[in-house]
């Protein structure tokens, strides 16, 4: 006789005789004992069946059911595990090292690469504009702008600069030695000779020169280069300092002067400064000299000036003084009895006899402190101190009515004009001399 087995209901992994007798969801008796279905899978210690996920993005409850490898299940979803990418449904290690590590999607390499072949060998390497950082880890963007654009590693900064900073603000700085250019893109060795060759204004590090047709040259406004140095115009003679004389104005040398250590530009012998201190002129050696300023006067003579006589301008003598012969003094008007060196000093009807101002004995006489001019007979005076005769026998003269006469008992010789004869004289010829010397009075 057949035995009979009574049915029961059986968990996962527990003998069966059908199907039915399997209660776990998703189960069946397969070969006796309840198994998951097809497409799923024992979970919890054979306590559930779940469906096996095979893509990914399917949603999901935990980690078992996502059977991608190296997948997991992350926020409903099946997703790669951390360090690996997904590339269509599978999870690929993601590259760490840049340039090392083989690869075999750009998905594989981190940002700012791509997986390219190179000598058949495949890798992550950074695309254009980008750069691989110190430890090849990562490509970071390079930088364009220095000291601007913010930075993270020194393979970001342009040649012959780094990353510095603090960790608010790190920037490519250039390295000592260089300089960024005009654009601030790119470090330039600094430039310290003059005639140096260059490419950007801010290479050329002597002061006051730029880049000018390739060359470090100086600037218009120092525009002497000596010595790999660029020297200005000096504009105030005597006052700016000055290295060298091809910074002076024209007639003027770099020179100390007044005891001063420093160097000035000061005017050569024979020139002299101007007003404005901005130029040498040239210094006027004699009265009438042509001048533009009093200054080139004084350079040689004392007591002169300039002065425009006749719309031109020459050094004169100032008041009170006189040129002398050849014009290369001003001597000082002086009076009777002062000191002299040319009768030119000396008042009118004076000259300059044993270095002291007396009258010209030749047409003067002194008297009174005073040189009187000398007279003929019948020349009107004022003093018989005047009346000079041919022979000096001046006694024989008086001064009278303002003219000069003889004196009694003396009369005129009608021969000599200027003489005075003595002699007891006739009534005609006192009468003759009264009508002449009538006549003369009326006509001087």
């Amino acid at each position: 006789m057949q035995q009979v087995w009574e049915s029961h209901e059986a968990a996962l992994k527990e003998n069966c005789d059908k199907s039915e007798s399997c209660v776990t969801s998703h189960s069946s008796c397969v070969d006796g004992v309840c198994e998951c279905d097809k497409g799923y899978f024992t979970y919890l210690q054979s306590k559930i069946c779940l469906l096996i996920r095979d893509k990914l993005g399917d949603n999901c409850q935990v980690h078992g059911e996502c059977k991608m490898e190296n997948s997991l299940c992350k926020d409903g979803k099946c997703s790669c595990k951390d360090a690996y990418t997904a590339i269509g449904n599978e999870c690929f290690i993601s590259v760490k090292s840049i340039g090392q590590e083989p690869c075999i999607n750009t998905l594989q390499c981190p940002e700012g690469s791509s997986c390219t072949e190179t000598q058949g060998k495949k890798t992550c390497t950074c695309k254009d504009d980008f750069v691989k950082n110190t430890q090849s880890s990562e490509c970071l963007q390079g930088i364009k702008s220095i000291e601007n654009d913010n930075c993270k590693d020194d393979m970001q900064c342009p040649s012959s600069s780094t990353c510095v900073g603090n960790q608010g603000k790190m920037t490519c700085k250039c390295k000592s030695g260089f300089v960024k250019n005009s654009q601030g893109s790119a470090c330039l060795k600094e430039i310290w000779t003059l005639n140096g060759r260059c490419d950007d204004p801010n290479e050329c590090k002597v002061v006051n020169s730029i880049c000018k047709a390739g060359t470090c040259t100086c600037n218009e406004e120092a525009p002497f280069g000596i010595s790999d140095e660029c020297l200005k115009s000096v504009k105030s003679i005597g006052n700016e300092k000055c290295k060298n004389n091809i910074q002076c104005p024209n007639n003027s040398t770099c020179s100390e002067g007044n005891g001063d250590k420093d160097k000035t530009c000061n005017c050569v012998a024979g020139f002299v400064s101007n007003t404005q201190s901005s130029a040498c002129l040239k210094g006027a050696k004699k009265v009438g000299d042509e001048c533009v300023e009093s200054n080139q006067c004084t350079l040689h003579l004392k007591n002169s000036l300039c002065k425009t006589i006749n719309a031109f301008q020459t050094c004169e003598c100032n008041n009170g003084f006189v040129p002398n012969i050849n014009k290369s003094e001003c001597l000082k008007v002086v009076a009777l009895g002062e000191t002299c060196s040319e009768s030119v000093q000396c008042i009118r009807s004076q000259i300059c006899l044993n270095r002291f101002c007396s009258c010209d004995t030749a047409t003067h006489v002194l008297h009174n402190r005073t040189c009187m001019e000398k007279k003929r007979l019948g020349d009107p005076c004022s003093d018989k101190v005047q009346c000079f005769l041919e022979e000096g026998q001046n006694e024989r003269t008086n001064c009278v009515k303002e003219v000069c006469t003889c004196s009694e008992p003396f009369r005129q010789d009608p021969g000599k004009n200027n003489t005075c004869i003595s002699g007891v004289r006739k009534a005609a010829a006192s009468f003759l001399v009264t009508v002449y010397l009538l006549l003369v009075k009326i006509i001087f």
